[in-house]
């Protein structure tokens, strides 16, 4: 997929968006045909929890016609909901598209690093003991 970088900073400042991420199989260069395109975006401004519906819906709908696809997925890395393991991967393996302000990029990365780092030790206690719970009594 080839996006064109006046595009995609376009829709960036039409939206109000810091940073554009591209992470999974399109970022890892594992893609096929029928593979859907994942995006990361980064708000300059807290939005309201419930306007991340519709702005994504907007979002999907722009990069979608840019991208040539109507398979589009949008994570919002300022949405305190988005799963913390999937934010510190977007962060860690994704690609950056687009990135307005470097500072507030960094300052946002470190951020859900920190937080990641932190509860590190109780995720893996929490898988440990999931597994340790199926291996006894089973999945049901």
């Amino acid at each position: 997929m080839k996006i064109a970088k006046t595009q995609l900073k376009q829709i960036a400042q039409k939206h109000n968006i810091n940073t554009v991420y591209l992470f999974g199989s399109q970022a890892a260069g594992k893609a096929h045909p029928g593979s859907d395109y994942d995006f990361a975006v980064q708000f300059k401004k807290e939005v309201k929890p419930a306007k991340y519906f519709d702005l994504k819906l907007k979002l999907m709908r722009d990069i979608g016609k840019l991208a040539e696809s109507d398979k589009i997925d949008i994570v919002v890395l300022n949405d305190i909901k988005a799963p913390l393991v999937l934010k510190f991967r977007i962060i860690k393996e994704g690609k950056i598209l687009y990135a307005d302000d470097d500072i507030a990029r960094s300052r946002m990365e470190h951020k859900i690093m920190s937080y990641y780092l932190d509860r590190q030790y109780y995720f893996k206690r929490h898988i440990d003991a999931s597994l340790k719970n199926i291996a006894a009594h089973g999945i049901l």
